[in-house]
C-alpha cells in the first residue's frame, strides 16, 4: 500500500455508484477500493443517494441528486421488488423522439452537477475518469477534465453501436450519436473498455483502447471454497440469475426449456425447477416471470446488496448469465463472480465476446438464446447430475487471480500514471 500522503487523486464522474445491484457501479467501486495499492485515490461523483453508496474508507463522494430521477423510468427502483419505475408522463411524450435523435434522460443530471462540483472537490484532481453509459454523461466529464486542466480518460462499459441492435433507430440518430461519441473519444488521452470485442472495432477505427475486463473482489468470496463442491438433492434445479433482466436480456428461452421438460415428465405435484431472480426487471420481464408454467417455481427477490447477491450465488445449483440477446459484444461482469463462486455456469449467448471469454476459463454449458433444443439438453443434464449428486462447475481454477479486481485497479493506475505522468501534467 502507498502512504497516503503520496497518493494521487483521479476524479472519476459515474451515474451510479451503488451498493446494490445496479448498472455499472461494480466496476467503478473495484477501482475506487484498490486503485489506493497502486498510488492513486479516487474522488466520485454521482447521483446515487448517500444511503445505497458503497462504504469505503477514505473515497470522497460528491452526491448530487439526480433532477431527472422525478420524471421516473431508467434503472431505478422505488423499493426492494426490483420493479422498474415506469417513465413518467414528460418522458412518455418525449420516447418518439428518442428515434430521431439520440436523447438520454441524464442530460438533466449535468448542468445541477457542474454548478455544484466545487474547487474545493477538484483541488489535487490529476485526472478525470468518466464511465459510461449514460454516454451523454461522457460530455461532462471532458468539460471537467477541461475545466480542471487535466487529462480525461473514457470508460465505456457498453458498445454504443451495440444500443443499435436492440433499439429501433433512424439513420439521423445513428448518424448524431456516431458524431457524439467519436468527438468525445478523440477528445481522451485514453479510453478504456470492458469488451475485447469493442476494442477490436476501436482499434480498426484508429484509437488506441486499453481492455480492463470486470471481475470479482476476493474479499467478498473469502467465505467460499475455491474447491468446487458437489451438488445433490431430490429438491428442484434451482437456477439463480443475479442482475438486470429486461427485453434486450430475457430469461423466456431458459423458463420455456424449463417447461417444456416438465411437460415431457408429466404431471407432478411437487416443482421440477426454480427460478430465482435477483436485481432490477424491467416491465417486458415481469409479463414473462408472471405466466404460468406447471412444474416451474418462479421467486422474484429483487433489489438486493452486493453481499445478499454473493450468498445466492454460492446456493445455487446453477448460476444464469443472459449477456444480452442481440449484443455480440456484451460481457457481462457476472460471468467472473459466478467463475469464483464455484458453481455451475449456464450461458445464454450468440457467438461473440462473452463466448470468447466462456472457451478461456472453460465453461461447459454454453447456448444461443434461439436454440431451444440445446438448452433443453443442457437443463436434462444438469437436473440429472443433481438428482445423481454429481453436479459441480468443470470450470478450471487455474488463472483464476487473473480476474481479481486488483488487477483491473493495477491496470487503470498504469493507464492514469502513462497521461498525469509523475509531475500531475500530461504524459508527452
Amino acid at each position: 500500500m502507498v502512504a497516503e500522503a503520496e497518493l494521487k487523486r483521479f476524479l472519476v464522474v459515474s451515474y451510479e455508484y451503488s451498493a446494490r445491484i445496479a448498472g455499472g457501479s461494480v466496476r467503478v467501486v473495484g477501482f475506487a477500493r484498490h486503485a489506493p495499492a497502486f498510488g492513486w485515490t479516487a474522488s466520485v461523483v454521482t447521483a446515487t443517494p448517500a444511503e445505497d453508496q458503497p462504504d469505503i474508507c477514505d473515497i470522497n463522494v460528491v452526491t448530487v441528486p439526480s433532477v431527472d430521477g422525478r420524471f421516473g423510468g431508467g434503472i431505478q427502483a422505488t423499493d426492494d421488488s426490483g420493479r422498474l419505475n415506469p417513465p413518467g408522463r414528460l418522458l412518455r411524450l418525449l420516447s418518439p423522439l428518442k428515434f430521431w435523435i439520440p436523447l438520454e434522460r441524464q442530460a438533466l443530471w449535468l448542468p445541477r452537477m457542474l454548478r455544484q462540483l466545487g474547487r474545493q472537490d477538484t483541488a489535487g484532481v490529476r485526472a478525470v475518469v468518466v464511465t459510461s453509459p449514460p454516454y451523454v454523461v461522457l460530455w461532462a466529464g471532458r468539460r471537467l477534465a477541461r475545466r480542471i486542466g487535466v487529462p480525461l480518460i473514457v470508460d465505456l462499459r457498453d458498445d454504443w453501436v451495440d444500443r443499435f441492435a436492440i433499439e429501433k433507430r433512424s439513420v439521423l440518430n445513428r448518424a448524431l450519436m456516431h458524431r457524439f461519441m467519436n468527438q468525445m473519444l478523440r477528445s481522451a488521452e485514453a479510453i478504456v473498455v470492458v469488451s475485447p470485442d469493442t476494442q477490436d472495432r476501436l482499434i480498426k477505427a484508429g484509437y488506441t483502447v486499453h481492455w480492463i475486463p470486470n471481475g470479482f473482489d476476493e474479499d467478498e468470496f473469502v467465505d467460499i471454497a475455491i474447491d468446487a463442491p458437489l451438488i445433490g438433492g431430490d429438491g428442484p434445479l434451482t437456477v439463480v440469475h443475479t442482475g438486470w433482466l429486461g427485453g434486450f436480456r430475457s430469461c423466456r428461452p431458459v423458463l420455456d426449456a424449463m417447461a417444456r421438460i416438465v411437460r415431457e415428465q408429466g404431471p407432478r405435484v411437487d416443482p421440477v425447477f426454480r427460478f430465482k431472480q435477483m436485481g432490477l426487471i424491467d416491465e417486458h420481464e415481469i409479463a414473462v416471470l408472471a405466466e404460468v408454467r406447471e412444474g416451474v417455481d418462479v421467486v422474484i427477490e429483487g433489489q438486493r446488496s452486493r453481499t445478499e447477491a454473493i450468498k445466492a450465488m454460492a446456493t445455487a445449483d446453477v448460476l444464469l448469465v443472459v449477456p444480452g440477446t442481440n449484443i455480440p459484444a456484451a460481457v457481462s461482469g457476472k460471468i467472473f463472480e459466478y467463475y469464483r463462486a464455484r458453481r455451475p455456469i449456464l450461458l445464454v449467448a450468440r457467438t461473440g465476446a462473452a463466448t470468447r471469454l466462456a472457451s478461456e476459463i472453460g465453461l461447459r454449458y454454453v447456448c444461443a438464446p434461439d436454440d431451444v433444443d440445446g438448452i433443453v439438453s443442457i437443463l436434462r443434464e444438469l437436473l440429472e447430475e443433481k438428482r445423481n449428486g454429481t453436479l459441480r462447475t468443470r470450470s478450471s481454477t487455474g488463472g483464476l487471480e487473473r480476474w481479481e479486481r486488483t488487477n483491473g485497479a493495477r491496470a487503470l493506475a498504469d493507464v492514469l500514471d502513462s497521461v498525469a505522468g509523475s509531475d500531475g501534467s500530461a504524459a508527452t
